[in-house]
C-alpha cells in the first residue's frame, strides 16, 4: 500500500496511510474542525499549546487545554472539534512501530509504548515538566525540517529525542487520574453514545432510521447533529467501523472473503468489496495478499 497520506473518497471516512514519522507544528485560526472523523496506521501524539478543543476518540469526548497531551492509536477513530472561535496552535507527532523499533532494544527492559498500551487518552503534563516537553517536541521540529545532509545523526537524534518524550509521559500514567469524559453539552453525549452503540453492534443490521429509534429521537436529527460533531455522516462511520475490522480479519485470520463480510455487517460481498476498495484504494483480496 501507498505509505504517503492519502484520503480516500472525500464522501467517506478518511484512512490515513502515514509516513513512518512526521512532526508539524500549527495556528489555526478559523472555527472549522480540522478533519473530519478519521483513522490511520500510526500511532499519535497531539499536543496543544494554545486554545481549547475537543478531542474526539471512538466513543468519548476530550477537553484538551493548553498542555495537554492526547495519545491516538493505531486505528483509533478520532477527530478535534471546535470548543469556541478562539484561534488555538498544536503540534502533530506521528510515527509507525518499526521507527521506533530501532531505538527501543537500547531501553531494554523499558516499553518505549506504554503510555499508548495504558488506555490512557488524554494527559496533563505537569508544570515542571511542561517546558520540557515543549522543549522535545520542539527539538524534533527543528530537526525534521532542517537540511542537514548528516542525514543519519538527524535521524538519530529525532529517534532519541522521541524516546525521550514517551518515557517522559510514561512517568504521568497511574500517577493519578489523567483523563475525564468531558462533554461539551447534551449534544456531544448523545452522540457519543451512539458512537458506542454503532461500535458494539456493527455486525447487526443497523440503519439510520434503527438508530435514531433506539434513541429516541427523529432520524433527521440524529443525521444533521451526528455530522455537526464528528464532521462524517452516520453511514460514513458505520462503513468505516466495519471497514476497520475487516482489514484486521483479513490480516490476522484465514476467514474467506464472504465470511468477513457477514461478520462485520455487510448483506452480501459485492457490497462488501465495492465500500472496502472505495475506503482502501484495494480489493480485500488485494489488500489480504499485500
Amino acid at each position: 500500500m501507498n505509505s504517503d497520506k492519502q484520503k480516500l473518497g472525500a464522501m467517506n471516512l478518511p484512512v490515513l496511510f502515514n509516513e513512518s514519522f512526521n512532526i508539524n507544528r500549527q495556528i489555526r485560526e478559523n472555527s472549522k474542525n480540522a478533519l473530519s472523523l478519521h483513522y490511520h496506521d500510526a500511532y499519535e501524539i497531539y499536543y496543544l499549546i494554545s486554545g481549547e478543543r475537543y478531542y474526539f476518540i471512538k466513543d468519548k469526548t476530550y477537553h484538551a487545554t493548553p498542555g495537554t497531551l492526547v495519545m491516538i492509536n493505531p486505528f483509533d477513530i478520532h477527530c478535534t472539534s471546535n470548543y469556541d472561535e478562539t484561534p488555538y496552535e498544536r503540534i502533530i507527532l506521528s510515527f509507525k512501530k518499526s521507527y521506533i523499533n530501532s531505538v527501543s532494544s537500547a531501553f531494554e527492559d523499558v516499553n518505549l509504548l506504554r503510555c499508548f498500551e495504558s488506555g490512557v487518552h488524554l494527559i496533563e503534563i505537569g508544570e515542571q515538566h511542561k517546558a520540557l516537553a515543549e522543549g522535545l517536541l520542539n527539538l524534533m521540529l527543528e530537526e525534521y525540517k532542517s537540511d542537514d545532509t548528516l542525514s543519519l545523526n538527524k535521524d538519530y537524534i529525532v529517534k532519541n529525542t522521541l524516546s525521550e518524550l514517551l518515557l517522559l509521559i510514561s512517568k504521568y500514567i497511574g500517577r493519578e487520574k489523567c483523563e475525564e469524559t468531558n462533554y461539551k453539552n447534551s449534544i456531544h453525549k448523545t452522540i457519543s453514545e451512539v458512537v458506542a452503540y454503532i461500535n458494539n453492534n456493527y455486525s447487526d443490521d443497523i440503519t439510520l432510521k434503527s438508530i435514531a429509534e433506539r434513541f429516541f429521537i427523529s432520524s433527521c436529527y440524529l443525521s444533521r447533529t451526528f455530522k455537526a460533531v464528528t464532521g462524517s455522516s452516520l453511514i460514513e462511520y458505520i462503513n468505516g467501523v466495519r471497514i476497520k475490522v475487516a482489514q484486521k480479519l483479513l490480516k490476522t485470520t484465514d476467514m474467506g472473503i464472504t465470511e468477513i463480510s457477514s461478520a462485520v455487517g455487510f448483506k452480501n460481498t459485492t457490497h462488501f468489496g465495492r465500500i472496502f476498495k472505495l475506503y482502501i484504494g484495494i480489493s480485500p483480496l488485494k489488500y489480504r495478499k499485500n
